[in-house]
């Protein structure tokens, strides 16, 4: 597996604490600007990330993405393994 770049760790590590990733959450928290374009690069890596579409409190309807556990059998320890210590 090619190794993730520094965009793509920072999400995957983001999302490895159990939290949800909204855009608004990915620049603001992360300086990540094209989530959906890294989340994409990440998924082809192998990664089973969740997307469900949410309304916002302003109305608009926006992609949040997750990591469900367990899955498969492994923990968030074993993800850190296969996708950031390689």
């Amino acid at each position: 597996m090619k190794k993730l770049t520094p965009q793509q760790q920072k999400i995957l590590e983001y999302l490895l604490t159990g939290k949800k990733l909204t855009v608004l959450t990915a620049i603001t928290e992360l300086g990540v600007y094209a989530l959906s374009q890294r989340i994409g690069e990440i998924k082809s890596k192998g990664c089973p990330i969740h997307t469900e579409m949410i309304t916002t409190e302003s109305g608009k309807r926006v992609a949040e993405y997750s990591v469900q556990f367990p899955l498969f059998g492994f923990n968030r320890v074993h993800y850190l393994q296969l996708y950031l210590w390689r």
